[in-house]
């Protein structure tokens, strides 16, 4: 056969079954034709993850929200006369009680003008005893003269000429006339003494301004006139006094839970929790005592505020709070850690942990979120073990290595499948499954 290689080069078909003869050649030698073996396929690798118990408990319905802290009364202190600040009866900041004096102001003018609105007075009452004296005076002389002109009247003709008889009759009539005049007298002193007296009360009550009290119990803020200082009559704070006991808690609530919330009002008070930057020891409970009447349109909710004893102080004024309002609470439902939940293409899906330590991807209907429980209506079944943290490297079917967090308001309880630990070893560690240990040579819990 030509084999020369410018005839091998002319036709490419022979070059490529020449090659793979030779392949074949060299594949057929050695050890005897045996194929080389191939390399064993690695064990499965347990995930770590965080697991947890469904658990049947009575859960509370609760509504969430940022809340901010308002006083029961706030007080903006006035002088209500002129003067001069004479003293202050309070330290900055402080608490002051409901009567204590807060303000003296300089009251010598309204001293005197009390004293000369008395003067006054006494002058009028004295006016209104001489009318009275007058009257009685004017009285008996128009009844003697009444009767001494009968008596000339009724005398025979020729004893009393007509002009005594007239002059008689106009004696009486004009000592009428001084007792209606008396009588009027009497009324006009009376209203003068009434006006006297009204001035009097009135200047006494200007001379009470000087001295300013707490209308209410509070917590005073920063003076705003110091000591000297000329104050004007109903014009300038003084100070500002936030009643603390009891306080307020407005927040708004969704329009949607409007219903719940006049049902559940109308059955009775509501308890409401405030719990100051974020930490629940700080936390205080109060009960809803209004709900607004109109919802506000651009924020499709409706304003609801809580009263709140704050017998410690512990809520203070224009405070931003947490608050869970609890409108109910819904008995034995199914409840897992809302970090179990997760969301994909499919809708709400939690990783149940099976008997074998494999995690399936299990679409669940959830309800209400609680905290950090989360309520579940369908998909799952109390006692299931359900991941909650180490998601990101799940799949449908991978092996775990289980870390078991406590139920609510248990202790915490040894990991899942764990046995007694041995010196040295983790006890936060979990088995994995026999098959898969004697896989890998004894899987070391970690």
């Amino acid at each position: 056969m030509n084999t020369h290689p410018s005839s091998l080069a002319s036709h490419p078909v022979r070059l490529l079954a020449l090659v793979a003869g030779l392949a074949l050649v060299a594949g057929c030698g050695g050890d005897g034709g045996a194929a080389p073996p191939t390399a064993a396929k690695p064990p499965p690798v347990a995930v770590p993850v965080v697991v947890a118990t469904v658990e049947r408990r009575d859960e509370p319905v609760q509504v969430r929200a940022v809340g901010v802290i308002k006083p029961s009364a706030v007080v903006a202190v006035r002088s209500q006369i002129t003067g001069t600040l004479m003293t202050v009866g309070f330290t900055e900041g402080a608490e002051v009680t409901a009567g204590q004096t807060l303000f003296t102001i300089d009251t010598r003018p309204l001293e005197q003008s009390l004293k000369q609105a008395e003067a006054n007075r006494d002058r009028s009452a004295a006016a209104q005893r001489q009318s009275a004296a007058d009257l009685v005076r004017d009285q008996a002389n128009a009844d003697y003269a009444e009767k001494e002109w009968q008596r000339l009247s009724g005398l025979p003709e020729g004893i009393a000429t007509h002009d005594e008889v007239e002059a008689a009759r106009a004696a009486a009539d004009a000592d009428k006339a001084t007792v209606i005049a008396d009588q009027a007298a009497i009324e006009t002193a009376k209203a003068q003494l009434a006006a006297d007296a009204a001035a009097a009360d009135y200047a006494r009550v200007q001379l009470s301004y000087g001295t300013i009290t707490a209308p209410c119990a509070g917590r005073v803020g920063a003076l705003n006139v110091n000591l000297g200082n000329l104050v004007t009559a109903n014009s300038d704070v003084l100070v500002t006094i936030n009643a603390m006991r009891p306080v307020y808690v407005t927040f708004a609530v969704p329009e949607g839970n409007l219903a719940d919330l006049r049902k559940y009002t109308a059955a009775g008070p509501l308890a409401v929790e405030a719990i100051p930057g974020g930490n629940p020891r700080l936390a205080r409970t109060g009960t809803i005592d209004l709900i607004d009447n109109q919802v506000d349109a651009t924020t499709g909710s409706i304003n609801v505020r809580g009263t709140f004893p704050n017998t410690d102080a512990a809520l203070w004024p224009g405070q931003y709070v947490d608050v869970v309002l609890t409108l109910t609470t819904r008995p034995g439902v199914l409840a897992i850690p809302s970090q179990a939940i997760q969301v994909g293409q499919k809708g709400t899906y939690v990783y149940v942990v099976d008997a074998d330590h494999k995690a399936q991807a299990r679409v669940v209907t959830v309800s209400d979120g609680v905290g950090g429980s989360t309520v579940i209506d369908k998909g799952l079944a109390e006692g299931e073990t359900v991941v909650v943290d180490g998601q990101m490297k799940l799949a449908t079917g991978s092996l775990t290595l289980t870390t078991a967090v406590p139920p609510v308001g248990s202790a915490p309880t040894p990991p899942v499948d764990s046995p007694t630990p041995t010196a040295g070893a983790a006890t936060t560690a979990a088995v994995v499954p026999a098959a898969a240990a004697a896989s890998t040579g004894g899987m070391a819990a970690r």
